[in-house]
């Protein structure tokens, strides 16, 4: 399931999901937009909003991975991977939010005991930071290292 399916990068999503064989369902809050979309490719799709962890759980039942592209992650995270946790359905999004990582490691024994993956910030957030650590290096060959940090 994409959650958020109507946004730009989600739509950048859906045609990597097409190139490899995948037919997800697409899922969002607009109706009109998640369905146009829906039919464009001939997927199905699933209409629901964050405010109630029940009807979140329910339609994730059947689901066994839901891709986050909805922000602010700040707000779309925290109910998704709680859902998550109680269907046991493996969580992706592309976020950039600390507050998010911070939460998903704290379920992170919830989640290893439901048997899932909860991973925020898959592939997008830290490439343009990447990228720009590339060119400097490339235009300024004889500048002191570049230094990573991870916390």
């Amino acid at each position: 399931m994409l959650y958020g399916a109507n946004g730009y990068t989600a739509r950048l999503i859906i045609k990597e999901l097409i190139g490899a064989g995948v037919k997800p369902v697409l899922a969002g809050r607009n109706q009109v937009k998640i369905s146009a979309l829906a039919d464009k490719h001939g997927f199905d799709y699933s209409i629901f909003s964050l405010d109630d962890p029940n009807v979140i759980g329910e339609i994730l039942a059947d689901v066994t991975v839901l891709i986050n592209a909805a922000g602010p992650y700040s707000k779309t995270a925290k109910p998704f991977i709680d859902s998550c946790l109680r269907s046991k359905t493996h969580y992706i999004d592309i976020t950039g939010e600390i507050d998010v990582f911070v939460y998903a490691e704290s379920k992170n024994r919830d989640a290893e005991e439901a048997g899932i993956i909860l991973c925020p910030g898959t592939g997008f957030d830290v490439i343009p930071t990447d990228c720009l650590s590339y060119l400097l290096k490339k235009k300024l060959p004889d500048a002191p290292g570049t230094k990573y940090l991870l916390f």
